[in-house]
């Protein structure tokens, strides 16, 4: 690294490399945290709205039967009397219908209603008012006369009110909750659109007022190392990013129907390079580093000029005052191997000439190394199959291609087919927005 930077040193590369030590735009924002949560616990459903939710949802908790039934459709009343007449006989309403070319099909168990919306409330209500094991008088709907036999009825009691309170009761709450939690959102846009100050309403609500360190919009705290943005910063941040410090606060949302904030945009710090003052140790360094690596870089080149010009490695090392070199070896393969992550200093040995030598960067800037090479030599492409599989492929599409070529060849050969030049300049020249006539 060398002797320690001077002043005028790191005066000198603080200057010429300010975008370095500059620090984006931050902006420092106060803002206050509420949830439904400081609700819980304080609202519950009373006696009154359960039984008004009981009564409005009466039907469902009223007693009421399923019935499993048969039934054929038939065109016309008079047949339809006919096969429920035989029906209720000794010939029962499959061999009935079955005599008359048609088929009884059973039905699963289900309420009068839905029975209704299937067929009609005509059928449905002979259907109902029909005892178990009956044939109900024929009744019509829009797809025919339906003759229906009842095979079994399920009775279902209703539910008391006392029986569903406990069912009720938490979906009320819940409702509550949510409606308080609205409530306060209303109240507190309100209150600021009345004019109220961030302060005045975060007090009123009684609200903790928290202040972040100056952040970046992607909630970096550059003066703050160590800082870890809490996740409700990301919709904060978007709102201080589209405010300015004289506007009012504003409400933002954090977690839909969950969690709110107030946000009051504080402070403004435009994007500027770190004073000098608070980074010299920093600067010093990279300054350091710096007359370092263009001294590396000085000494490398030099010595490739040297062994390039006619001295040997040994030579222009000596002369240099560097450590002797060290060996390396590679394959080529090993290059396509790394599919274009190969270490540079390997991937500048197969660019290079036999007893020619090259500059390369180590990976990372690390520092420079000189490439020579001192030999090649023939490998044997039978130890790396993989490698023969490859070429092979290769060959094999580009004796298709030409293969290809030879044929369209012939074929124009064979059709006395000629090239007109001037006619494809011109269509060239009338796509690319000139005119063929030109």
């Amino acid at each position: 690294m060398g002797a320690p930077a001077t002043d005028a040193e790191i005066k000198t590369f603080y200057d010429r490399n300010l975008t370095r030590y500059t620090v984006p735009e931050t902006r420092v924002v106060r803002y206050a945290l509420f949830d439904r949560e400081r609700f819980e616990g304080k609202v519950a459903a009373t006696d009154a709205e359960i039984e008004a939710a009981y009564k409005a949802d009466a039907a469902k908790y009223a007693a009421s039967e399923k019935r499993t039934l048969t039934q054929v459709i038939v065109p016309d009343q008079a047949k339809a009397k006919a096969i429920a007449s035989a029906a209720r006989g000794s010939a029962g309403l499959e061999k009935a219908a079955k005599d008359a070319g048609l088929e009884a099909v059973s039905l699963d168990p289900q309420d009068k209603k839905a029975y209704a919306s299937l067929a009609s409330v005509a059928v449905s209500d002979a259907a109902f008012g029909t005892a178990k094991g009956g044939v109900a008088e024929p009744a019509r709907s829009g797809l025919g006369w339906h003759v229906v036999r009842v095979d079994a009825v399920q009775s279902i009691a209703g539910k008391s009110l006392a029986e569903v309170r406990g069912a009720l009761a938490p979906g009320i709450t819940s409702r509550k909750v949510d409606e308080a939690f609205a409530d306060m959102v209303t109240r507190i846009d309100d209150a600021i659109s009345d004019g109220s100050t961030f302060d005045e309403v975060a007090a009123k609500e009684g609200l903790s007022i928290v202040t972040s360190p100056a952040l970046t919009e992607g909630g970096i705290a550059p003066t703050a190392p160590g800082f870890k943005a809490p996740a409700e910063l990301t919709a904060i941040l978007k709102d201080a990013y589209q405010s300015e410090p004289d506007d009012d606060a504003s409400v933002v949302t954090i977690v839909s129907g969950q969690s709110d904030a107030i946000v009051k945009l504080d402070k403004i710090n435009p994007a500027a390079p770190k004073p000098l003052a608070d980074i010299k140790a920093q600067v010093a360094e990279d300054a350091q580093a710096d007359r370092a690596s263009r001294a590396a870089r000085k000494a490398a080149t030099d010595l490739v000029t040297k062994v390039n010009g006619g001295k040997t490695l040994a030579e222009a090392l000596t002369a240099a005052s560097l450590p002797a070199a060290s060996a390396i070896a590679g394959q080529r393969i090993e290059i396509a191997r790394a599919q274009g992550k190969a270490p540079p200093v390997l991937d500048t040995l197969f660019k290079l000439a036999t007893r020619k030598a090259r500059m390369v960067e180590e990976a990372g800037g690390k520092g420079y190394a000189v490439v020579w090479l001192e030999r090649l030599e023939a490998g044997d492409a039978r130890k790396v199959p993989e490698l023969l599989a490859a070429t092979e492929g290769e060959l094999s599409q580009a004796m298709g291609n030409e293969l290809t070529q030879q044929l369209l060849t012939a074929m124009k050969a064979d059709l006395g087919l000629q090239r007109n030049d001037a006619a494809i300049a011109a269509v060239k020249k009338a796509l690319l927005g000139g005119t063929a006539g030109q």
